[in-house]
């Protein structure tokens, strides 16, 4: 932007630029070329010249910590800012700027006084700054799995920012709160809960207040704690010293006060939250690291060696497809190595003599006129596992490969996963030639055994080393067991796993929780995650049930969800205020992924019926007939499949070119014979109902799929 001789000075006294540093003008202009133009070498040194003949200009200190802050020196750019707030405690510019270095070249905790200076300083002058601010904190938050802390500074940050960085910032939240990796409690909004207490007491609690809404957690924390040392029985005041520690990025802190606020909380599943809360931050802090061993080998002859892995029955060979796009060369051979061999009839695995993945082998050829010789690799991620590995190629490779002096390693990396909830993995290895029906018979046994043995006879930190089972019926543990089946609950979800809540609670002796009163009016968009679990879906309004099933598709609880779409179909008033396209696949694919296949194909036949009704209807209807396609193909022997498949070839492929040969690939993936070429010429029940084109209701994801003149072919999978 040109510099104006009438604009205020960017010095920050307040004067037009004319009356203030005028004699700057040149100069400066000079390095704003520089910079325009990449040259960050000679803007700086031009700045060093201006700032000979006017040492301390506020203008001059600034403008080199924005170009040293560009070029990643957050470090340096603090050195000038220090002494010009000195001198100029007030400088608004300077103090956001000197907040931003300060985290930039030292971190959040070194940065932190700065930090919350800014935040109660610059907002309405400086807002896109200390937006900006608050945005790469969260980023650092989240790099660090303090959700909680990540969310707040999104949230101020989108309350602080332009309108077009509040849009982004936006879509920033909602990729947090749509995360499954991360557990569906810590990923909505919390609230802080009104002061109630002493009345002497009320002018510091709403001080507090709105530090926090300031941004400034660590301030209101440390004045709530104030409070609670005079109230120390008072539940609301270590409620919000929780949240204000863990916004802060304290979780260690937060996680103590709120197991203190569970413990004083009358209301039990305010008392339940917070419990959870905790334990999910204690979790946070735990071991989260995962752990790679890797060996890598010289190997004689490539080709002999392939030939002894191929034959033998406790590796499988991945086939890897070529690719011009990968700048390092493919392995020759990749395996993965089992537990035990592979059975000789794949159909008659059970959960008991499926084999596991241990771990991996990875063999690459030599890399002529680089003196790269042929070698390979071994990775496990448990010691024993690592060792049978090494053991299992010994005994196959022989003298085959020479061990490299030095070149075993053991290195760590993040896991979502804390360990003492790892029982919820596990990994087994099936030939291509499986059904994925037999896949989903594992799944299920998997989690049958999960939740009805495994995780009720587990010895867990929550609750002082004793296991759910050992913790039933005594009142010292009832709101920490509700809790960690919470915790439980979040971890099945992030796998995808639709837990049955209330059969555990049953079993666990305890009440399910109670059902939230909410008023015609009221807005659901303040309720946290596990609120939301506990609203009462018949007694809402259709506007609130609507609202739910946004923030339902954003939390995306498996079971929580389908009860919110079931009673959106139910609702026929609703119908008109959703996608009900959308509303069907979802629940289709729900019934599939819960392993309710008759349930789904219903959903599915619904959806085909509806789709006749609707604008652009033959694409509509070309996307469910795919998609129960891929439902179906998980059971080859499946009846309706060859009447589908005949469908499909004989109604869509005359008008979409495109279609027969992905028919050709999904099938010889299967290895099934495409029945229209097996002279098979049986129409389906359902193949003279040509999709038709209905007025419909019109929505805006309707309008993308209809927009444009070119259209993708949907798939299975997308």
């Amino acid at each position: 932007m040109p510099l104006d001789a009438y604009d205020p000075c960017p010095c920050g006294s307040g004067k037009k630029l004319k009356f203030c540093c005028h004699e700057l003008l040149d100069g400066m202009r000079k390095v704003l070329r520089f910079q325009e133009n990449q040259q960050t070498r000679m803007a700086l040194q031009s700045l060093e010249a201006l700032e000979n003949d006017h040492p301390g200009n506020s203008w001059i200190i600034t403008t080199r910590a924005v170009i040293l802050l560009r070029e990643g020196r957050g470090g340096e750019s603090t050195q000038g800012l220090e002494q010009l707030l000195k001198e100029q405690p007030d400088h608004l510019f300077a103090i956001a700027l000197y907040a931003t270095a300060m985290f930039a070249g030292y971190g959040f905790e070194a940065a932190r006084p700065a930090i919350q200076r800014a935040f109660q300083r610059c907002p309405r002058i400086y807002p896109d700054l200390v937006a900006s601010l608050a945005t790469g904190i969260a980023g650092a938050m989240f790099a660090s799995r303090k959700q909680l802390a990540a969310r707040e500074h999104l949230v101020l940050a989108m309350r602080l920012g332009a309108e077009q960085k509040k849009q982004t910032t936006f879509l920033q939240l909602l990729e947090l709160d749509g995360n499954q990796e991360v557990p569906y409690p810590l990923r909505s909004v919390h609230r802080l809960v009104p002061y109630s207490g002493e009345s002497e007491n009320e002018k510091q609690a709403l001080q507090a207040a709105r530090l926090s809404g300031l941004g400034c957690w660590n301030l209101a924390a440390k004045l709530f704690a104030d409070l609670a040392a005079r109230e120390p029985d008072n539940a609301n005041l270590w409620h919000n010293i929780g949240f204000c520690r863990a916004w802060d990025g304290d979780e260690a802190a937060a996680a103590e006060a709120l197991h203190r606020a569970a413990q004083l909380h009358d209301r039990a599943e305010v008392a339940v939250e917070c419990e959870t809360i905790a334990q999910l931050l204690d979790l946070n802090a735990s071991e989260r690291s995962g752990t790679i061993h890797r060996d890598e080998l010289r190997v004689k002859s490539l080709s002999k060696l392939l030939t002894q892995l191929d034959n033998s029955k406790r590796l499988a060979r991945i086939e890897i497809p070529p690719s011009e796009d990968e700048p390092q060369p493919a392995p020759a051979g990749l395996y993965e190595v089992l537990d035990r061999d592979l059975p000789a009839d794949s159909s008659a695995v059970d959960l008991d003599s499926v084999p596991l993945i241990i771990g991996q082998m990875a063999l690459y050829d030599e890399i002529p006129g680089e003196s790269v010789p042929a070698r390979m690799y071994t990775t496990a991620s448990k010691t024993a596992d690592f060792e049978a590995c090494q053991q299992l190629l010994s005994e196959l490779a022989g003298s085959e490969v020479e061990p490299i002096e030095g070149s075993e390693t053991t290195s760590t990396y993040p896991d979502v996963f804390p360990r003492e909830l790892q029982i919820l993995r596990r990994q087994w290895y099936l030939p291509a030639e499986a059904t994925a029906l037999l896949d989903e018979q594992l799944e299920r046994e998997h989690w049958r055994r999960i939740v009805e043995q495994t995780w009720p006879e587990t010895n867990l930190s929550t609750l002082d080393g004793k296991t759910p089972l050992e913790s039933v019926g005594d009142d010292q543990f009832k709101t920490r067991l509700m809790a960690t089946l919470y915790v439980f609950d979040a971890y099945c979800n992030s796998l995808d796993h639709a837990l049955d809540f209330g059969a555990l609670c049953s079993r666990l002796e305890l009440e399910t929780p109670e059902p939230i009163a909410i008023a015609d009016d009221a807005s659901l968009n303040s309720f946290s995650a596990m609120e939301l679990l506990r609203l009462p879906l018949d007694t809402l309004s259709d506007a609130q049930l609507v609202q739910t099933l946004n923030r339902a598709l954003l939390v995306n609880h498996g079971t929580f969800l389908y009860e919110v779409l079931s009673k959106i179909v139910s609702r026929p008033a609703c119908h008109s205020k959703v996608d009900l396209n959308q509303v069907y696949t979802k629940l289709a694919e729900l019934c599939h992924d819960q392993f309710r296949r008759e349930e789904a194909h219903r959903w599915i036949a619904t959806g085909k019926e509806f789709a006749r009704t609707i604008d652009d209807a033959f694409a509509k209807t070309l996307e469910w007939n795919m998609r129960e396609l891929k439902f179906r193909l998980d059971d080859p022997q499946d009846p309706a499949l060859k009447p589908l498949l005949l469908h499909i070839y004989q109604t869509f492929c005359p008008k979409e070119s495109r279609l027969e040969p992905l028919l050709h690939q999904l099938l010889a993936q299967h290895n099934i014979t495409p029945p229209w070429e097996s002279g098979d010429v049986v129409i389906a029940s359902d193949a003279t109902a040509e999709p038709t084109t209905g007025s419909g209701v019109w929505t805006p994801a309707q309008a993308a799929d209809s927009s444009g003149s070119e259209k993708k072919l949907w798939i299975p999978g997308q």
